[in-house]
């Protein structure tokens, strides 16, 4: 049995994690963008 803190901890931490991955599912769209830019800049030096 869990008492209602422990449960109060579980579900600030699983909205923690879900905010996460959003922020880091955003990061991977913006660097696979700027991705292909970083590696052409890399050829050149």
């Amino acid at each position: 049995m869990l008492d209602d803190l422990q449960v109060i901890k579980i579900e600030k931490a699983n909205k923690h994690i879900h905010a996460i991955k959003l922020v880091l599912r955003d990061f991977v769209k913006r660097t696979e963008v700027g991705e292909s830019v970083s590696v052409r800049m890399a050829q050149r030096l």
